[in-house]
């Protein structure tokens, strides 16, 4: 916009709605994992473990070690 000299409280700015450029990303019904167990909310957590227990771990579940932690613990709560 040019210079007219009219003082700044005289302007009219204009301000456009932001478009969004892409329709990906954001909240879709019903996308991310699926919950481990309905209705209960899970955490991410961090252990340490010692070799023999984390290779104890990947074998009870199938190569993948937390669902191994969560199959050892089931069973000795049960």
């Amino acid at each position: 916009m040019p210079y007219t000299g009219t003082p700044a409280d005289e302007i009219e700015i204009e301000f456009f709605k932001p478009v969004a450029l892409t329709t990906w990303g954001g909240a879709r019904p019903g996308a991310g994992h699926p919950a481990l167990v309905a209705g209960e909310p899970t955490i991410e957590s961090t252990i340490c473990l010692p070799a023999s227990l984390d290779a104890k771990a990947k074998r009870l579940g199938d190569g993948n070690r937390s669902a191994g932690i969560r199959k050892a613990l089931e069973s000795f709560i049960e």
